[in-house]
């Protein structure tokens, strides 16, 4: 599946015309393909999937915050604090209560640096 912001649902990869690359190794000339763990369809660049550039951390982290803001709109917090910024030790205290490990800690700069981002790509005025 793959999670599309902008239209606020689910979207298959085949919708997206994201399937997977089945080619032979030899084929796709260094490509790792299509093995990556989740589909994020980049809302301002339809094209670009967010989830290329996750690792199995980055997934842990995603999947621990769509968790946190389900919670949060079960118990009807209110939205700025859903919207509030991440907090390790309200993370830690919330993995306590559930009885799971701390999960590692965020990437720094120096990861970043290594699989850096690929630049955004200039979108067209809508006419």
């Amino acid at each position: 599946l793959v999670v599309s912001v902008r239209e606020a649902r689910f979207l298959t990869r085949e919708e997206k015309a994201w399937e997977a690359d089945r080619r032979p190794d030899a084929e796709r000339k260094g490509r790792k393909g299509d093995r990556h763990l989740f589909c994020i369809e980049d809302p301002f660049e339809v094209t670009h999937d967010l989830g290329r550039v996750m690792d199995v951390d980055s997934v842990t982290w995603v999947q621990d915050e769509f968790a946190r803001a389900h919670r949060l709109v079960r118990a009807r917090r209110p939205l700025d604090e859903l919207c509030a910024p991440w907090s390790e030790e309200e993370e830690q205290q919330q993995h306590a209560e559930e009885g799971k490990p701390n999960a590692p800690p965020l990437p720094t700069a120096e990861a970043h640096a290594k699989h850096p981002a690929p630049p955004p790509q200039q979108q067209q005025p809508a006419c």
